[in-house]
């Protein structure tokens, strides 16, 4: 058990429509948030949740940190704002606990 790691990331692709652009309805959105962002256009995702706490942030989510490093990317006034900043894509998540 003590070599394996605490948080590990698994990807599932989704059958159907792939969206083109971003069409979240942001006043119906619930927050937190997890999501895929990426810095290059697209070509690298990571994963990551945006929350709010005085401004919209987006917390790095895609390795696992110690406490002191936060992992906050950016913060910004307006949801819309970071989205494209961002190239933010919301996703579902799964999460397993083990005992």
């Amino acid at each position: 058990m003590n070599q394996k790691p605490y948080f590990e990331v698994v990807t599932v692709p989704l059958k159907g429509n792939k969206r083109v652009e971003h069409t979240e309805n942001l006043d119906k959105i619930m927050l937190p948030f997890y999501c895929y962002y990426s810095f290059d256009g697209g070509r690298n995702k990571k994963l990551g949740v945006v929350d709010w706490s005085d401004g919209y942030y987006l917390q790095d989510h895609s390795k696992q940190t110690s406490l002191e490093n936060s992992g906050i990317l950016g913060k910004y006034d307006k949801l819309l704002t970071l989205i494209k900043k961002f190239d933010i894509d919301t996703v579902k998540v799964k999460i397993i606990v083990f005992e």
